[in-house]
């Protein structure tokens, strides 16, 4: 039975994403690249596609509350989608299915002493970087809550201080959704 193109489920991704996404072989789904997030983001704004975007600089409450105002937009729950290649979990099954010896507690621990090197440039950064996403922009119902956490004021310091929390512990599920790994 031939699948029509209407019946296929069309997600824009960032970049050159969708080879990653491709290779998962979700049935009935298209992965389509555009430039970068916020290409992705106004696509899912203004149409009726659907969009993945890397996590980036996002609190968890950030990302409630895009998924309110945007539920077509799906945010990664770490930073890229390179976060999921290298999570310690995601490596372990991989060396197990070729059978090759991996320190999981290891490479956590080394994990953790690379980010906590380099942590405090990357929360210099947060609040500035916070300012180029694109999810500042008015929703649909017209609220103003989402435009102040991504300008340069209180509300963006408040959710920046959340990501430096993120990154100042050591443990690895609470601090991995905030290192860029793709770095």
């Amino acid at each position: 039975m031939k699948i029509g193109f209407q019946q296929m489920r069309i997600y824009f991704v960032e970049n050159k994403d969708k080879d990653y996404y491709g290779s998962l072989g979700i049935p009935q789904t298209v992965f389509v690249s555009d430039n970068n997030r916020n290409n992705v983001y106004h696509k899912v704004r203004t149409t009726d596609f659907n969009g993945i975007v890397d996590r980036d600089f996002l609190t968890d409450d950030d990302i409630e509350q895009i998924n309110i105002y945007y539920p077509k937009l799906k945010i990664l729950k770490y930073y890229s989608i390179e976060n999921y290649m290298y999570h310690p979990d995601n490596l372990e099954d991989y060396f197990q299915s070729k059978e090759i010896k991996f320190d999981k507690n290891n490479y956590i621990n080394e994990l953790t002493k690379e980010k906590n090197q380099v942590k405090d440039s990357i929360i210099i950064s947060v609040r500035l970087s916070r300012t180029e996403l694109p999810y500042f922009g008015k929703p649909k119902f017209n609220e103003q809550p989402m435009q102040n956490r991504f300008k340069n004021d209180q509300a963006n310091l408040n959710q920046s201080e959340t990501i430096g929390k993120y990154l100042k512990s050591d443990d690895l599920e609470v601090f991995y959704k905030s290192l860029p790994m793709k770095t």
